[in-house]
């Protein structure tokens, strides 16, 4: 071995010694530098003390901020894309459908990802607290130079075996006309859990925006979205509430396309659907405090 040989591989292995990790620590302060910002406009928090002594916690931070920042994102994918001990790790640009359902406690989870969506998805393990782990996610996209997306953090107890941590799910068809046919039989794990609820609920609101140019689709979409709303006596207020204000943004999106009145209909039905079950659970909880 040559002397220059020598060099450059003792340059290398000084390089690899001195390579630089993102850090838990580099991710949260990416998304606290982008959830301090101006360009927030909701924010959902969410702890549960069921697991424990140590309380679980949830946090969903959604975003509109013009393109000319999109450092505020890049930010945080650097810090994600870098992370070293990642159990699970997963990076979406744009194409595609592919979703993930974060596991945050047995019945609880939240959904990224979706029809256009960039998502970048990490989880690790919580080295402060046995059996937790700790789950980054971002998603994104871009329409008429504003960037639309949310932060997820969830810190939790490791799931068990009877469901996985970070759950990805992606459906493919073949033309339009066949998922036409299919949207209105579709079934996704129709066990009788808050996860399998939100995870149908998101497919179907993925599928109405992916197929809105396409009316059949949309009709077959909006009408598995209010039968589903139909009973959703399984989610709390949160969910409830995650799922009003996800409703209201696609009914909101679609008052300006060319889009039936009937499947306005069925989403303005849904979204009455869910105040009625979250108004219920509300009276509920007063009647209980009087007691």
């Amino acid at each position: 071995m040559t002397m220059k040989n020598r060099a450059l591989l003792l340059i290398m292995a000084i390089a690899a010694a001195f390579q630089c990790f993102a850090t838990p620590s580099d991710i949260e302060k990416a998304f606290v530098k982008l959830s301090q910002s101006k360009y927030v406009y909701a924010s959902e928090n969410y702890s549960s003390t069921s697991s424990g002594n140590k309380a679980a916690e949830l946090r969903v931070i959604k975003f509109r901020i013009p393109e000319s920042k999109t450092d505020l994102i890049n930010n945080a994918t650097r810090a994600l894309d870098d992370i070293e001990n990642a159990t699970f790790k997963a990076c979406k640009k744009g194409d595609g459908s592919d979703s993930y359902s974060i596991a945050f406690e047995e019945n609880k989870s939240v959904i990224v990802g979706g029809a256009d969506m960039n998502v970048y998805i990490v989880s690790i393990p919580d080295e402060s607290t046995e059996n937790f782990r700790t789950v980054y996610a971002i998603e994104w996209k871009t329409k008429d130079d504003i960037i639309e997306g949310k932060t997820v953090y969830a810190n939790s107890p490791k799931p068990d075996n009877q469901y996985k941590d970070v759950l990805t799910y992606s459906k493919v068809f073949g033309s339009k006309s066949d998922l036409g046919q299919l949207a209105s039989t579709i079934t996704i794990n129709r066990e009788n859990s808050t996860t399998s609820w939100l995870s149908r609920f998101e497919f179907y609101c993925n599928g109405i925006q992916q197929y809105n140019d396409t009316s059949s689709i949309v009709s077959a979409y909006a009408n598995n979205i209010y039968k589903l709303t139909c009973d959703c006596s399984i989610l709390d207020e949160y969910e409830l509430s995650l799922v009003q204000e996800q409703l209201e943004d696609i009914f909101e999106k679609f008052e300006d396309e060319d889009v039936s009145i009937v499947v306005k209909g069925l989403l303005k039905k849904s979204i009455k659907n869910i105040q009625t079950a979250i108004k219920t659970l509300q009276n509920a909880e007063e009647e209980e405090s009087k007691e």
